[in-house]
């Protein structure tokens, strides 16, 4: 094994239709299952093409509960319907959307990229219309000749599978827009070459947050840490288990388009992008002051 260095940056694996615009549309009218949603202070908006609509009150419209952690800048929605439950997580500015579902036994948690991020406007939560509605199983119209929405229940909550969303497994208090565009851009490439599609392990992903942190704060660009040792030990410090793992770590990159194209540039972090084995992935990001500034892991694994 050695070290790939390429503009200044460095690689290492281990193998086991619309213009940008805002527009004010207090014209629009929402109405679900007939009754029409009264906004007290912000109105939907329209941006990108998209309609935006306040989170708190359409959700609660629907009957959810709501949380916003100002720490982590982090909406929560929750809705129950008998045996079912759905919550959402927003975080603003960011494009995506944890989805969990639960139905008795039953359970599905899932990622989805959304076109145009939660954001805050006036200090309200607004979010897009699809996604708030969708994600909790309702079915919805927009009519542009008289800027209506119609939103209608369904039986189900189940959030209505999108066209851009990856399993989830586990819980993480911080989410990482970084973390979560090399993932998506590591199952674009997977399902590209005919590889089925990773899960996301959210407890893994805080493995491989420590290594890339620890790299950095450690001063060295290896495998073998210093405090952890293989990343083979340091899955199982962690508590995690496994048949099999790998790692592919880089230093120095800019954006996770740049990470994942060096990678894919490099025949043995490709084999593990691509590897049919692995079924789980964590990625972890972090940025300091030292050397190369930006550092980043991949922790393949299948249980």
């Amino acid at each position: 094994m050695g070290k790939f260095v390429t503009f200044g940056s460095l690689l290492l694996f281990i193998m086991i239709g619309f213009q940008t615009q805002t527009a004010s549309a207090n014209t629009i009218q929402v109405f679900v299952d007939g009754k029409k949603i009264h906004f007290s202070d912000m109105m939907p908006i329209i941006e990108n093409g998209r309609v935006l609509v306040p989170l708190r009150a359409v959700q609660e419209g629907f009957g959810s509960n709501i949380n916003w952690d100002q720490q982590t800048r982090m909406i929560t929605s929750v809705k129950d319907k008998g045996s079912q439950q759905t919550k959402l997580i927003y975080q603003i500015d960011s494009p995506y959307v944890l989805q969990h579902y639960q139905n008795g036994n039953q359970q599905q948690q899932m990622v989805e990229k959304i076109d145009v991020p939660a954001k805050l406007v006036q200090n309200r939560t607004m979010v897009p219309l699809r996604s708030t509605t969708e994600s909790m199983g309702y079915s919805v119209q927009w009519s542009q000749k008289d800027w209506t929405v119609t939103i209608k229940s369904n039986p189900s909550i189940k959030p209505i599978a999108g066209d851009l969303q990856y399993p989830v497994s586990g819980e993480s208090e911080k989410l990482v827009e970084m973390e979560f565009d090399i993932f998506f851009l590591t199952n674009a490439e997977r399902v590209k070459h005919g590889v089925k599609p990773l899960i996301l392990d959210l407890e893994v992903n805080q493995v491989a947050r420590k290594k890339s942190q620890d790299m950095h704060d450690q001063r060295y660009f290896a495998h073998r840490s210093p405090v952890y040792g293989s990343p083979f030990d340091m899955l199982t410090h962690f508590g995690i288990t496994y048949r099999s793992a790998g790692e592919n770590i880089a230093a120095g990159y800019q954006s996770a388009q740049a990470v994942v194209t060096g990678w894919m540039n490099s025949e043995g972090h490709r084999k593990n992008i691509l590897n049919s084995r692995f079924e789980r992935i964590g990625v972890g990001y972090y940025y300091g002051a030292n050397e190369y500034r930006s550092y980043y892991t991949q922790m393949f694994l299948t249980k």
